[in-house]
């Protein structure tokens, strides 16, 4: 058998040098792990790659080196200037590094440790010394609440409108089909749009002051809705009724995915591993609870990034889709379906378990034969193309189930949290 080839970490070091500045360095070793760099790993004077090397090094050591790995990846995903980094980064570090995002465990397990530590530290009813003591974190602790109240409505929300573009999507190919026997279920699609508006104002209700940004979203849906099935008799009209829909259930899930990764990004629970009394610092609870509060901090930021990576290639998908709006020659897709289709190989390889890669490289290869072959974008290219998109939806909504159930988990750490704060007079 053939060995593996090395993989080169001190490229991999330098390379996340190149694009960070030592600040970056600082504050991304600082959020994943709580700790300052140069009084655990490293000195001012290393070089950036130098600095890198020894942090990653040392906490590979003890099994943790996708704290910060994970940070970094995200960090570089959230900043506009990095953008162009992005894909090229996040390969080198999986390559050398898979456990940043292949196999990740599920939050929940994290979540069952939390609730553990957190019963045996800081459990109810308080004893008036640790009452006292913890009062200045009231607002702190009320802080980590009400992140993941936000993070689980944007979720919830986002959910139900992927589901409806996967339907819209599936609805707009039958539509499109030349095949007669095949009539898309606009019934259905009128449903999920009811049980979306029907179950908004909960989520909003969640969501506060913030859900004034989908406060319009459930009477547009419902104006549409009456559209399309009053369409129902005309293809075509229920085609452009469809396309309607698309559009702005698209606007809204990406605008969701974006706040959902910012919502991920802003969750600290750092109120519950700083300043709290010396014997509970002390004890062998509280390093668990720090062991297993980093790993499911990573845990949920990873998954965050591989829907937003799945968002994003699910956009360019739409765009690449909008090519066949104006058949013509196949020239003008080419490089966006490459570009697309590379991406969207590489995600699919990030769940090798799932076996979506082969699937995926089948249908991807047959539209390369069609594209090379036929050099314009006629019917039989579109028809691929649709069956590539509902293949699509598939994994998509797989990344998707698994944000919503890690969102899910973290939701049970509100009601010890909501004890602790009741007994400090929230």
């Amino acid at each position: 058998m053939t060995a593996a080839p090395a993989v080169d970490l001190d490229g991999v070091y330098a390379a996340i040098g190149q694009i960070l500045s030592d600040a970056e360095v600082e504050l991304l070793v600082r959020q994943s792990t709580g700790k300052d760099i140069y009084n655990e790993w490293a000195s001012r004077e290393d070089p950036r790659k130098i600095k890198i090397k020894k942090t990653i090094e040392e906490l590979k050591a003890v099994g943790n080196e996708r704290w910060v790995l994970t940070y970094v990846l995200v960090y570089v995903a959230a900043e506009d200037r990095l953008r162009q980094e992005q894909e090229k980064i996040g390969k080198k570090i999986v390559k050398a590094f898979p456990k940043t995002l292949k196999d990740l465990p599920e939050a929940d397990l994290h979540v069952a440790q939390v609730l553990h530590c957190l019963g045996r530290i800081i459990n109810t009813p308080l004893p008036p010394e640790m009452k006292i003591q913890l009062v200045p974190k009231k607002d702190d602790f009320a802080g980590i609440v009400r992140r993941i109240v936000t993070l689980f409505a944007y979720k919830h929300l986002h959910e139900s409108l992927l589901l409806l573009l996967v339907a819209l999507s599936y609805c707009k190919s039958l539509l499109l089909s030349s095949v007669a026997e095949l009539a898309p279920n606009l019934g259905s699609v009128a449903r999920q749009i009811d049980n979306i508006v029907r179950e908004a104002p909960a989520a909003f209700a969640l969501l506060g002051s913030a859900a004034s940004d989908y406060g319009d979203l459930p009477g547009r849906l419902t104006v549409l809705s009456a559209a399309l099935q009053a369409s129902a008799a005309d293809p075509q009209a229920a085609a452009n009724e469809v396309d309607e829909l698309q559009r702005l259930v698209r606007l809204n899930v990406s605008r969701l995915n974006k706040q959902i990764f910012e919502s991920a990004r802003e969750l600290s629970f750092e109120p519950l591993l700083d300043d709290l009394p010396e014997d509970i610092e002390d004890s062998a609870d509280y390093k668990n609870l720090v062991q297993t509060i980093r790993d499911l901090s990573a845990t949920v930021l990873a998954r965050a990034l591989k829907q937003k990576m799945w968002q994003d290639a699910e956009n360019q998908m739409s765009l690449v889709g909008s090519y066949f709006d104006c058949p013509g020659d196949a020239a003008g897709i080419a490089r966006d379906w490459f570009t697309l289709r590379t991406r969207i190989d590489w995600l699919a390889e990030l769940d090798p378990d799932q076996q979506w890669s082969d699937e995926s490289r089948r249908l991807t290869g047959e539209i390369d034969n069609e594209i090379f072959k036929e050099g314009k974008l006629d019917g039989e290219i579109r028809t691929r193309f649709e069956a590539y998109r509902t293949w699509f939806g598939g994994p998509f909504r797989k990344i998707d189930d698994d944000l919503k159930r890690d969102c899910g988990s973290l939701r049970k750490i509100d009601d010890p949290l909501t004890r602790i704060l009741s007994e400090l007079g929230r």
